[in-house]
């Protein structure tokens, strides 16, 4: 019985494969997600200070007219980030 259980448990861990992140969700390293973003760091601005508050799935980009950002959807648009990824394309919301 013990040993039926133990079969149970591996064929489950198993089937739990860890699929590719889409743009927008957060990662910790750029193979956490699709082959063509990397995981980049999403800045927090408080006057001039920039802190990192985590990473996403998303590509890097160098100003508005960058048309990267429009490849992963009508929300994404290419804004100023902060560490080592100066611009990234970052989901926004409302108008």
């Amino acid at each position: 019985m013990f040993q039926m259980a133990k079969l149970a448990v591996i064929v489950a861990l198993l089937g739990c494969g860890t699929s590719a992140k889409s743009a927008g969700e957060q990662c910790t390293q750029s193979s956490d997600c699709e082959s063509s973003l990397d995981c980049l760091d999403v800045g927090q601005f408080s006057g001039s200070t920039c802190t990192v508050v985590g990473k996403v799935c998303t590509l890097a980009c160098t100003g508005a007219s960058d048309p990267a950002c429009q490849t992963l959807g009508s929300s994404f648009q290419c804004l100023a980030g902060c560490g080592s990824d100066p611009m990234i394309c970052a989901e926004v919301s409302g108008p």
